[in-house]
């Protein structure tokens, strides 16, 4: 059965690092590959982290700047296609600015000192014949940026995630998952090993033997039958008598029919 460990050990893999013990690993930087210990790569990965974070804040500076430069010179674009990415691209833009400000507490200050979200959605709020032809073309490109280095501190900060998991040791690491087993939802369970959410009907049978008597012992089955087949008394049982659901007589069809109907000669 694979553990825990491995798990987390191919998880990282799939980013570049190899796990070598249960404190060192080797990684790729800058074309090179080195060898140190959880803590030295996790304390390399916050530096990265942290220059990722200045690019994005750069990135939000010279797109802001850029929509004021191009102000002054509106022109009419025929591209529909163009539009629409830069309409796209503005409105994520916002959204982005808006989940930096609010979620992160390295961007708060920021972006509310900078006011980066208010001037964004000041951008929505115009028409696209007051930017020119060369905004409409270059936003896109900048949103993509900005969307790449998000994307590449979201894979940093998961690593650093794994990697400060990992420093537990491995018999830690492996008990404290296995714990969640617990856990349901839609995406519950998905952390744990394959054997910890799936097993065979013959390891829980033991469990489940006679349920399928309680089921049928439940009250609502028995209620009203206990004098059942007894001399001289009569037990109904509970039953709620729905009268729609009873055979009905062709005659009383509009009426006593569980199906709605119009009468003859009725048009509504």
């Amino acid at each position: 059965m694979i553990t825990t460990w491995e798990i987390l050990c191919n998880e990282l893999k799939c980013y570049g690092t190899d796990v070598i013990s249960e404190s060192e690993c080797s990684f790729l930087y800058q074309g090179r590959k080195f060898k140190s210990n959880f803590n030295s790569r996790i304390s390399l990965l916050k530096k990265q982290y942290n220059k990722n974070n200045k690019i994005i804040e750069n990135l939000f500076i010279d797109i802001l700047g850029f929509l004021k430069s191009c102000d002054n010179s509106p022109q009419k674009v025929y591209d529909q296609k163009l539009l629409n990415i830069f309409i796209n691209s503005v409105i994520d833009l916002f959204h982005l600015s808006h989940l930096l400000s609010n979620s992160y507490e390295e961007y708060h200050d920021f972006m509310y000192k900078r006011n980066i979200t208010k001037q964004i959605r000041e951008i929505l709020d115009r028409d696209y014949l007051s930017f020119s032809s060369d905004c409409i073309k270059y936003i896109p490109n900048y949103k993509i940026a900005l969307d790449w280095v998000y994307r590449k501190n979201c894979q940093i900060e998961h690593m650093a995630d794994i990697l400060m998991a990992l420093c537990l040791g491995k018999s830690k690491v492996n008990k404290i998952f296995i714990e969640a087993r617990g856990v349901q939802g839609p995406w519950g369970n998905l952390d744990l090993p394959m054997k910890e959410r799936v097993f065979s009907w013959d390891e829980i049978s033991g469990e489940t033997y006679g349920r399928d008597k309680d089921k049928r012992k439940q009250q609502r089955y028995e209620m009203g039958l206990d004098v059942y087949n007894k001399t001289g008394k009569v037990g109904e049982g509970f039953y709620w008598r729905e009268h729609r659901n009873e055979p009905f007589s062709w005659s009383n069809r509009f009426t006593d029919s569980p199906y709605a109907q119009l009468r003859p000669g009725t048009w509504r």
